[in-house]
């Protein structure tokens, strides 16, 4: 009887163990699974669209003055970064005097109610494949671009916008692929 329990307390043990260690193995494959879930094609990982590691909590910084200034090909002579109850982003200032800026900003409100706010200001919805990311631009009837709209989650957007005349919609159309990439990877 002794021998018997003896028997069953280890192969218990040896079972525990196996399975512990399946287990193990188990959660290690799928971290790695996750891992490669996670890079594109060129090796870089994604970021996470919400939470302390998304696009959003420092724009002037992650979005540097610098690709500002190179996508649209004039100098950023100032920025300013701000926030407020439901957004938060950076002023690329082409012009502080005559108040000239590209702006990028990040907004926790609905995406879908942007898209229908600006069709019934009389834009039309389009969208751009250079962009990588989920988006929507609102063109004006004259033909230029109101606002691009990148889509990281149903309740936040960074916009992507100008108020220098001078900065044309391709212009715009460069900084938001730019712009998109960095939302995009680390």
């Amino acid at each position: 009887m002794k021998i018997k329990i003896c028997y069953l307390i280890s192969v218990i043990i040896i079972l525990g163990f196996t399975g512990a260690s399946c287990s193990w193995f188990n959660n290690n494959a799928n971290d790695s699974a996750s891992k490669t879930t996670t890079e594109n094609t060129q090796g870089k990982e994604t970021r996470p669209m919400m939470g302390q590691d998304s696009f959003g909590l420092a724009v002037c910084e992650e979005v540097p003055k610098t690709l500002v200034s190179e996508s649209i090909g004039k100098d950023i002579v100032e920025t300013e970064d701000w926030s407020g109850s439901t957004d938060t982003g950076c002023k690329y200032y082409t012009n502080k005097e005559k108040q000239q800026y590209m702006l990028v900003n990040v907004t926790y409100l609905s995406a879908e109610n942007q898209k229908k706010g600006q069709e019934s200001l009389g834009r039309t919805i389009t969208t751009n494949s250079i962009i990588p990311i989920d988006h929507f631009i609102a063109m004006q009837p004259d033909g230029n671009i109101n606002a691009i709209y990148l889509v990281m989650a149903p309740e936040k957007y960074s916009r992507v916008d100008r108020t220098d005349p001078s900065v044309t919609n391709d212009q715009l159309l460069n900084l938001a692929e730019k712009v998109a990439n960095i939302i995009l990877y680390k």
